[in-house]
């Protein structure tokens, strides 16, 4: 009976001690690592919780909070050289990226409302998509994994992982060889939060025809000509309301560079519908003082080799767009 109560008590302890080790060790993820949040055995929200915290110890008035989906989290991008590292790099400013791939415009408005609630940042960058409907909402239980602050145990292991990459045990290893064809559906996570190299050379138009047709019909299915809905509206009306909410904060919302030519071809989107459909978003937006609003493809077009697929940037889209969006920002952060 004493062993067993003395196996219990010692379980316990190292439940507790594994707890403490794993809470530091995230900590020291995003201040080694802050370019985005690691994502374990595919698409995850659970280390938003412990990343906000972080922000909220460790982040200035003047840092600046960008959320967003994949087309922002970039996991075919080595992580500096991505949107919001270049990004942070032209502006000299620490960003702090929320994103998480698959999120839509219903789980942005509850993280925003989380993360503002609790952190100093007066600046908040984030995309709008074209293809976001009124259904956008990939993880219907965010709101109970943010007020939980709970992290899964069986993603422990993947912690101590990223310790070992972290603290030098384990050797590095390179994408370039598990993705020498961007592949569809690029499996997210694992290491590639910490590699330094990208996949700078390949567009979509390098693999294979099964795949190429898979995105196309994808795509193509995203970006048919469409009216804005009212439920749409009110999901844009929910983000409206967190500005007017956080008056004091500036708000920088934008839709990203699209491959609108394949779009055209594809899909039969014209680029009047898509402007139409860009004007009734903002539209909601007029009269708050303290949102700016870009649809950064009416400032240019957007050539094949700079985004992999129709959404995603590539290494030399992200370079580019990025000096946009810089230069957008420093219009009032006066850097």
């Amino acid at each position: 009976m004493r062993k067993f109560i003395a196996s219990i008590v010692t379980l316990v302890l190292l439940l507790l001690i594994t707890d403490v080790f794993v809470s530091r060790l995230t900590s020291s993820e995003f201040e080694q690592a802050n370019y985005r949040i690691p994502q374990p055995n595919g698409t995850s929200p659970y280390f938003l919780s412990p990343y906000v915290r972080f922000i909220q110890k460790h982040g200035e008035a003047d840092s600046l909070l960008f959320f967003g989906d994949s087309t922002v989290w970039s996991g075919s991008l080595g992580r500096k050289d991505t949107l919001y590292a270049q990004t942070a790099k032209k502006t000299n400013k620490t960003i702090y990226n929320l994103s998480i791939p698959g999120m839509g415009l219903d789980d942005l408005s509850i993280l925003m409302e989380y993360t503002l609630s609790r952190t100093k940042s007066k600046t908040v960058i984030m995309p709008f998509q074209y293809f976001w409907g009124a259904s956008s909402a990939a993880y219907p239980n965010l709101k109970s994994i943010l007020d939980e602050q709970k992290v899964p145990w069986d993603l422990y292991r993947y912690r101590y992982i990223i310790g070992q990459r972290l603290f030098g045990l384990m050797p590095k290893e390179k994408i370039e060889d598990r993705y020498k064809h961007l592949r569809y559906n690029v499996p997210l996570g694992e290491f590639e939060d910490y590699e330094e190299t990208s996949i700078k050379e390949h567009s979509y138009r390098t693999t294979d025809e099964n795949t190429l047709k898979s995105i196309k019909e994808y795509h193509g299915s995203i970006f048919v000509p469409k009216k804005v809905d009212e439920q749409t509206l009110n999901s844009y009306r929910k983000i409206k309301s967190i500005t007017e909410k956080y008056n004091d904060r500036t708000f920088y919302f934008y839709f990203p560079p699209y491959l609108l030519s394949e779009a055209e071809a594809i899909s039969n989107l014209s680029k009047a519908e898509y402007d139409e459909y860009v004007a009734s978003i903002f539209e909601v937006f007029k009269d708050s003082n303290n949102v700016r609003l870009e649809d950064f493809n009416s400032l240019s077009n957007w050539e094949t080799d700079e985004l992999f697929d129709w959404v995603h940037l590539s290494y030399k889209g992200a370079t580019r767009f990025s000096s946009y969006l810089s230069s957008w920002l420093m219009e009032d952060l006066k850097v």
